[in-house]
Protein backbone atom coordinates (compact mmCIF):
# COMPACT_ATOMS: atom_id res chain seq x y z
CA UNK A 1 0.00 0.00 0.00
CA UNK A 2 1.57 3.70 -0.84
CA UNK A 3 1.75 5.71 2.37
CA UNK A 4 1.08 9.42 1.59
CA UNK A 5 2.51 12.20 3.45
CA UNK A 6 0.67 13.81 6.25
CA UNK A 7 -1.25 17.80 5.21
CA UNK A 8 0.14 18.39 8.96
CA UNK A 9 3.27 19.90 9.24
CA UNK A 10 6.01 17.71 10.78
CA UNK A 11 9.21 17.79 12.71
CA UNK A 12 12.39 16.51 10.81
CA UNK A 13 12.39 12.56 11.17
CA UNK A 14 13.74 11.53 14.22
CA UNK A 15 13.63 8.06 14.54
CA UNK A 16 12.52 6.22 17.14
CA UNK A 17 13.11 2.92 18.10
CA UNK A 18 10.33 0.23 18.46
CA UNK A 19 10.33 -4.02 18.46
CA UNK A 20 8.97 -6.05 16.56
CA UNK A 21 8.74 -9.91 18.13
CA UNK A 22 8.80 -12.06 15.15
CA UNK A 23 5.87 -14.62 15.16
CA UNK A 24 5.52 -17.85 13.07
CA UNK A 25 4.69 -17.53 9.32
CA UNK A 26 5.63 -13.65 8.99
CA UNK A 27 7.29 -12.16 6.39
CA UNK A 28 9.69 -9.21 6.02
CA UNK A 29 7.07 -7.81 3.60
CA UNK A 30 4.03 -8.35 5.82
CA UNK A 31 6.09 -6.49 8.96
CA UNK A 32 6.84 -3.44 7.30
CA UNK A 33 3.79 -3.25 5.48
CA UNK A 34 2.12 -3.82 9.54
CA UNK A 35 3.82 -0.72 10.50
CA UNK A 36 3.81 1.14 7.53
CA UNK A 37 7.66 1.14 6.49
CA UNK A 38 9.57 0.07 3.48
CA UNK A 39 11.88 -3.14 3.69
CA UNK A 40 14.63 -1.21 2.90
CA UNK A 41 13.66 1.12 6.31
CA UNK A 42 13.70 -2.60 8.46
CA UNK A 43 17.09 -3.87 6.68
CA UNK A 44 18.85 -0.71 7.31
CA UNK A 45 17.46 -0.52 11.54
CA UNK A 46 18.57 -4.12 11.57
CA UNK A 47 22.06 -4.73 9.67
CA UNK A 48 22.73 -8.54 8.76
CA UNK A 49 19.32 -10.15 8.78
CA UNK A 50 18.86 -12.45 6.16
CA UNK A 51 15.17 -10.96 5.07
CA UNK A 52 14.71 -14.96 3.66
CA UNK A 53 15.73 -16.39 7.23
CA UNK A 54 13.48 -14.86 9.73
CA UNK A 55 13.94 -16.09 13.67
CA UNK A 56 10.90 -16.98 14.87
CA UNK A 57 11.30 -15.31 19.05
CA UNK A 58 13.64 -12.56 17.84
CA UNK A 59 12.99 -8.80 17.50
CA UNK A 60 13.12 -6.48 14.95
CA UNK A 61 13.94 -3.03 15.63
CA UNK A 62 11.50 -1.08 13.11
CA UNK A 63 12.02 2.73 12.51
CA UNK A 64 9.39 5.22 12.90
CA UNK A 65 9.58 8.60 12.46
CA UNK A 66 8.22 11.45 15.26
CA UNK A 67 5.31 13.93 14.14
CA UNK A 68 3.98 16.57 15.87
CA UNK A 69 0.73 17.64 14.43
CA UNK A 70 -0.55 21.21 14.46
CA UNK A 71 -3.50 23.16 13.17
CA UNK A 72 -4.72 20.70 10.48
CA UNK A 73 -5.80 22.73 7.17
CA UNK A 74 -7.73 20.50 4.97
CA UNK A 75 -7.19 19.88 1.60
CA UNK A 76 -9.60 22.30 -1.48
CA UNK A 77 -12.30 19.41 -2.87
CA UNK A 78 -12.37 18.65 -6.27
CA UNK A 79 -16.05 17.40 -6.80
CA UNK A 80 -16.78 14.80 -8.64
CA UNK A 81 -19.73 12.01 -8.88
CA UNK A 82 -17.96 9.27 -7.75
CA UNK A 83 -19.08 7.20 -4.24
CA UNK A 84 -16.54 6.68 -1.16
CA UNK A 85 -17.66 4.22 1.38
CA UNK A 86 -17.70 5.20 5.02
CA UNK A 87 -13.75 4.58 6.42
CA UNK A 88 -12.16 1.51 8.45
CA UNK A 89 -9.42 2.46 10.62
CA UNK A 90 -6.91 -0.53 11.87
CA UNK A 91 -4.48 0.20 14.96
CA UNK A 92 -1.28 -1.27 14.13
CA UNK A 93 1.08 -2.52 17.03
CA UNK A 94 3.20 0.13 16.87
CA UNK A 95 0.53 2.91 17.39
CA UNK A 96 0.38 3.76 13.72
CA UNK A 97 -3.31 4.24 12.04
CA UNK A 98 -4.85 2.79 8.64
CA UNK A 99 -7.38 4.09 7.16
CA UNK A 100 -9.57 2.42 4.08
CA UNK A 101 -12.38 3.83 2.02
CA UNK A 102 -13.22 2.49 -1.49
CA UNK A 103 -14.52 4.12 -4.08
CA UNK A 104 -17.29 2.51 -6.71
CA UNK A 105 -17.51 3.73 -10.08
CA UNK A 106 -20.99 3.76 -11.42
CA UNK A 107 -23.34 4.64 -14.41
CA UNK A 108 -20.92 2.67 -16.80
CA UNK A 109 -18.29 5.04 -16.57
CA UNK A 110 -14.39 4.27 -16.67
CA UNK A 111 -12.48 6.69 -14.20
CA UNK A 112 -8.81 7.81 -13.49
CA UNK A 113 -6.79 9.65 -11.64
CA UNK A 114 -8.69 9.58 -8.25
CA UNK A 115 -7.68 11.06 -5.19
CA UNK A 116 -9.79 11.58 -1.68
CA UNK A 117 -8.89 13.14 1.36
CA UNK A 118 -9.02 11.04 4.65
CA UNK A 119 -9.93 13.01 7.81
CA UNK A 120 -9.54 12.06 11.59
CA UNK A 121 -12.39 14.40 13.26
CA UNK A 122 -12.02 14.23 17.23
CA UNK A 123 -15.15 14.58 19.42
CA UNK A 124 -15.53 17.83 19.26
CA UNK A 125 -15.96 17.66 15.80
CA UNK A 126 -12.31 19.42 14.88
CA UNK A 127 -9.84 17.73 12.62
CA UNK A 128 -6.86 16.69 14.35
CA UNK A 129 -4.97 15.05 10.98
CA UNK A 130 -5.54 14.64 7.47
CA UNK A 131 -3.99 12.87 4.58
CA UNK A 132 -3.96 12.11 0.86
CA UNK A 133 -4.86 8.58 -0.40
CA UNK A 134 -4.28 7.77 -4.18
CA UNK A 135 -5.64 4.88 -6.23
CA UNK A 136 -3.29 1.84 -6.42
CA UNK A 137 -4.00 1.60 -10.14
CA UNK A 138 -5.21 4.65 -12.35
CA UNK A 139 -7.94 2.89 -14.36
CA UNK A 140 -11.25 2.30 -12.30
CA UNK A 141 -13.89 0.27 -14.51
CA UNK A 142 -17.43 0.50 -14.35
CA UNK A 143 -19.15 -1.36 -11.74
CA UNK A 144 -15.74 -2.37 -9.89
CA UNK A 145 -14.64 -0.14 -6.66
CA UNK A 146 -11.05 0.82 -5.97
CA UNK A 147 -9.76 0.94 -2.33
CA UNK A 148 -8.06 4.34 -0.96
CA UNK A 149 -5.96 4.16 2.06
CA UNK A 150 -3.50 5.98 4.41
CA UNK A 151 -1.19 5.41 6.69
CA UNK A 152 -0.96 8.12 9.98
CA UNK A 153 2.20 7.47 11.59
CA UNK A 154 2.23 6.95 15.44
CA UNK A 155 1.57 8.59 17.64
CA UNK A 156 -1.21 8.54 15.83
CA UNK A 157 -4.01 11.38 17.34
CA UNK A 158 -7.00 10.65 19.21
CA UNK A 159 -10.30 10.83 17.28
CA UNK A 160 -13.99 10.29 17.17
CA UNK A 161 -14.15 9.48 13.85
CA UNK A 162 -13.21 9.18 10.04
CA UNK A 163 -14.12 10.83 7.04
CA UNK A 164 -13.20 10.77 3.17
CA UNK A 165 -14.12 13.24 0.68
CA UNK A 166 -13.27 12.77 -2.75
CA UNK A 167 -10.36 15.38 -4.61
CA UNK A 168 -10.12 13.83 -8.40
CA UNK A 169 -11.67 11.90 -10.17
CA UNK A 170 -11.45 11.95 -14.68
CA UNK A 171 -13.49 10.11 -16.58
CA UNK A 172 -12.19 7.65 -19.42
CA UNK A 173 -13.20 9.23 -22.75
CA UNK A 174 -14.74 6.19 -24.71
CA UNK A 175 -12.18 6.40 -27.54
CA UNK A 176 -8.81 6.39 -24.82
CA UNK A 177 -6.56 2.92 -26.47
CA UNK A 178 -4.10 2.85 -23.78
CA UNK A 179 -5.18 0.80 -21.59
CA UNK A 180 -5.64 -3.18 -22.76
CA UNK A 181 -7.16 -6.29 -21.57
CA UNK A 182 -5.94 -8.38 -18.75
CA UNK A 183 -6.72 -12.22 -17.68
CA UNK A 184 -5.53 -13.42 -14.31
CA UNK A 185 -6.34 -16.62 -12.69
CA UNK A 186 -5.50 -16.93 -8.92
CA UNK A 187 -5.98 -19.21 -6.42
CA UNK A 188 -5.57 -20.13 -2.40
CA UNK A 189 -2.01 -21.50 -2.08
CA UNK A 190 -2.27 -21.46 1.87
CA UNK A 191 -4.70 -19.99 4.20
CA UNK A 192 -4.99 -21.26 7.58
CA UNK A 193 -9.19 -21.04 9.28
CA UNK A 194 -9.56 -17.39 11.06
CA UNK A 195 -6.42 -16.48 9.01
CA UNK A 196 -5.11 -12.84 8.16
CA UNK A 197 -2.78 -14.11 5.68
CA UNK A 198 -3.59 -15.61 2.49
CA UNK A 199 -0.97 -17.24 0.26
CA UNK A 200 -2.49 -16.66 -4.07
CA UNK A 201 -0.72 -18.11 -6.81
CA UNK A 202 -1.84 -18.55 -10.52
CA UNK A 203 -1.27 -16.65 -13.96
CA UNK A 204 -1.69 -13.44 -15.14
CA UNK A 205 -1.52 -12.59 -19.09
CA UNK A 206 -2.24 -9.44 -21.60
CA UNK A 207 -5.24 -10.81 -23.84
CA UNK A 208 -4.67 -12.79 -26.77
CA UNK A 209 -6.50 -10.41 -28.98
CA UNK A 210 -4.46 -7.60 -27.61
CA UNK A 211 -3.74 -4.61 -29.84
CA UNK A 212 -0.31 -4.16 -28.55
CA UNK A 213 2.07 -5.01 -26.49
CA UNK A 214 1.73 -3.88 -22.71
CA UNK A 215 4.39 -1.70 -21.05
CA UNK A 216 3.91 -3.57 -17.53
CA UNK A 217 1.05 -5.06 -16.20
CA UNK A 218 -0.70 -4.80 -12.86
CA UNK A 219 -2.41 -6.57 -10.41
CA UNK A 220 -4.29 -5.24 -7.28
CA UNK A 221 -5.44 -8.17 -5.00
CA UNK A 222 -7.90 -6.84 -1.92
CA UNK A 223 -8.73 -8.72 0.96
CA UNK A 224 -12.23 -9.02 1.68
CA UNK A 225 -13.87 -9.52 5.67
CA UNK A 226 -17.41 -11.47 5.82
CA UNK A 227 -18.98 -8.58 4.91
CA UNK A 228 -16.73 -8.06 1.59
CA UNK A 229 -15.23 -5.02 3.25
CA UNK A 230 -12.14 -4.36 2.20
CA UNK A 231 -9.73 -5.34 5.18
CA UNK A 232 -6.13 -4.92 3.00
CA UNK A 233 -4.42 -5.26 -0.40
CA UNK A 234 -1.23 -6.30 -2.11
CA UNK A 235 0.22 -5.46 -5.49
CA UNK A 236 1.88 -7.27 -8.17
CA UNK A 237 3.97 -5.28 -11.16
CA UNK A 238 5.44 -7.83 -14.45
CA UNK A 239 9.12 -6.89 -14.52
CA UNK A 240 9.17 -6.47 -18.44
CA UNK A 241 7.17 -6.17 -21.68
CA UNK A 242 4.46 -8.49 -22.28
CA UNK A 243 3.43 -9.37 -25.51
CA UNK A 244 -0.28 -10.37 -26.34
CA UNK A 245 -1.23 -14.19 -25.26
CA UNK A 246 1.90 -14.26 -22.77
CA UNK A 247 1.33 -15.68 -19.72
CA UNK A 248 2.57 -15.34 -16.28
CA UNK A 249 3.32 -17.31 -13.11
CA UNK A 250 2.33 -15.36 -10.19
CA UNK A 251 2.59 -15.71 -6.51
CA UNK A 252 2.15 -13.24 -3.53
CA UNK A 253 0.87 -12.91 0.10
CA UNK A 254 -2.43 -11.27 1.18
CA UNK A 255 -2.30 -9.86 4.63
CA UNK A 256 -5.44 -8.79 6.35
CA UNK A 257 -5.27 -5.50 8.81
CA UNK A 258 -8.12 -6.66 11.31
CA UNK A 259 -10.79 -9.26 10.55
CA UNK A 260 -9.86 -12.71 8.70
CA UNK A 261 -9.80 -12.60 5.42
CA UNK A 262 -12.96 -14.76 3.83
CA UNK A 263 -12.47 -13.90 -0.02
CA UNK A 264 -10.27 -11.74 -2.41
CA UNK A 265 -10.87 -9.31 -5.89
CA UNK A 266 -8.52 -9.07 -8.41
CA UNK A 267 -8.38 -6.22 -10.59
CA UNK A 268 -6.14 -5.37 -13.21
CA UNK A 269 -4.11 -2.65 -15.28
CA UNK A 270 -1.97 -3.02 -18.72
CA UNK A 271 -0.57 0.14 -20.19
CA UNK A 272 -0.13 0.08 -23.90
CA UNK A 273 3.84 -0.18 -24.81
CA UNK A 274 4.70 3.13 -26.75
Amino acid sequence: MPIPTLLTPTQGPTPTPFTHPIQEGETLYYIAYLHGVTIDDILAANPGIDPRFLSIGSSLIIPIADHQDADTQLPVVTPVPVELDAVSCFRTPSGGLWCLTTASAGDGRNLEGLSASITLIDALGQAVASAVAYSPLNLLEAGKTMPLGVFFPPPSPVYARAIATLMTAFELAPETDRYLPVEANLEILEALPESAHWRLGGTVSLAAGAPSNAEKITMLVLALDDGNNVVGFNMWESSEVVSPGQQIAVQLDLFSLGPPIRNFQILTEAFAAP
